[in-house]
C-alpha cells in the first residue's frame, strides 16, 4: 500500500518489493534494509520468499515489529518524527564508493526486464493505458480482480494514494464503493475504479447513490464471465474450477437504466478512447471491458 510514496518514475524507485527478478537480486545485494510504516506481512513478503538483510523496522505499532522478520534495530512511535530525525542525522555529500554505478546497473537490468515483460504480457497494455490517461494526481482504485493484481505489481503510481488496493480475499467488491468514498473526500481529484464483473455486482446498486448525489467518475468493469481469481485458485489447488462461472446482466444496459453513460470495449485502444472521454466529462460512466486475462501469480 506504499506505492507512490516515492514516485515510481523516480530513478531510485523500482516498484513493488515483493516481485522477483531484478527486485529480488537487489534485495540480495543490499547491505541493509530500511522498512518504514509497513507490517511486512507474511502473506505479502515472506510467503513470496523475500529475504531482508540487517532490517531496520520503523512503525507506529510495535506489535508488528519483529513479528515476521528479525530486526537489527526496532523503532516504534511517531513515524514522521522518526524519519525526520533520521534524515537530520544523515551525513550529506557522501555515498558508498560503488553506489552510483550499482544503481545504474540495476536500473538498466530493471528496464530490460520490463521491456521483456511488456513484450510477453498483453495485460500490461491495459495498465499502460490507465497510466497514460489518469492524470498524475489521480487515483486508481482496484478490486481483487485479475487486472487489479497485475496493477499491484506493475501499475506506476506517481503519488501517495495513486493506487488504492483491496487487501485480503474477504473484501471482494471493494473498488466501486471505495472510489465513491475517495471522490467524496477529494472531489477535485480524478478517480478511476477498476473492478471485475463478480466484484462489481457486490455493490452495483450504488450506481443509484452516484445518481442521487451527483458523484461522477469512470468505473471499469472487466467482464470475463467468471470469478477469475477464484477459478485460478481452484484450478491450482483442485485441478478444476467449481461454480466460478457467472451469469451476468448486460452491464451497459444496467448502467443506462440508472440514466448513466455506459459503453462496451474489448481492446486497449478502445479502453483508452473511452476512458479519456469519461474523465473529461466528470460524469459517472461505466466502461465494460470484455477481456479474458491470465493471472500474474507465481510468475513475477
Amino acid at each position: 500500500q506504499g506505492k507512490g510514496v516515492i514516485p515510481e518514475d523516480h530513478p531510485l524507485s523500482f516498484g513493488a518489493a515483493l516481485r522477483r527478478g531484478v527486485h529480488r537480486l537487489m534485495l540480495d545485494l543490499c547491505y541493509v534494509t530500511l522498512a518504514v510504516g509497513t507490517r511486512l506481512r507474511e502473506m505479502d513478503f515472506k510467503r513470496h520468499g523475500v529475504a531482508l538483510s540487517k532490517l531496520i523496522h520503523i512503525d507506529w505499532d510495535e506489535t508488528w515489529i519483529g513479528r515476521n522478520y528479525q530486526t537489527e534495530i526496532s523503532l516504534a512511535g511517531d513515524v514522521p518524527k522518526i524519519v525526520a530525525a533520521l534524515i537530520g542525522r544523515l551525513e550529506t555529500g557522501r555515498t558508498a564508493k560503488d553506489g552510483p554505478g550499482w544503481t545504474l546497473e540495476m536500473r538498466a537490468a530493471f528496464d530490460a526486464e520490463m521491456s521483456e515483460i511488456r513484450r510477453s504480457e498483453p495485460e500490461l497494455e491495459y495498465l499502460d493505458v490507465l497510466r497514460r490517461v489518469i492524470p498524475r494526481q489521480g487515483g486508481l482504485v482496484i478490486d481483487n480482480t485479475i487486472l487489479g493484481y497485475w496493477a499491484e505489481y506493475f501499475y506506476t503510481s506517481l503519488k501517495p494514494g495513486g493506487l488504492v488496493a483491496a487487501k485480503g480475499a474477504t473484501i471482494i467488491g471493494f473498488a466501486f464503493p471505495a472510489a465513491i468514498g475517495l471522490k467524496l473526500a477529494r472531489p477535485e481529484r480524478p478517480v478511476v475504479a477498476l473492478s471485475g464483473d463478480g466484484g462489481f455486482m457486490y455493490g452495483a446498486q450504488e450506481l443509484a447513490t452516484c445518481v442521487r448525489h451527483g458523484i461522477g467518475f469512470p468505473v471499469i468493469v472487466v467482464n470475463d464471465g467468471a470469478f477469475g481469481v477464484i477459478d485460478y485458485l481452484q484450478d491450482q489447488f483442485y485441478q478444476q474450477g467449481y461454480e466460478s462461472a457467472l451469469t451476468n446482466p448486460d452491464f451497459v444496459a444496467l448502467a443506462e437504466s440508472f440514466g448513466l453513460s455506459a459503453v462496451r470495449v474489448d481492446s486497449p485502444t478502445g479502453l483508452e478512447d473511452e476512458l479519456e472521454k469519461a474523465l473529461a466529462s466528470r460524469e459517472m460512466t461505466l466502461i465494460e471491458l470484455k477481456a479474458s486475462l491470465a493471472a500474474p501469480f507465481g510468475r513475477y
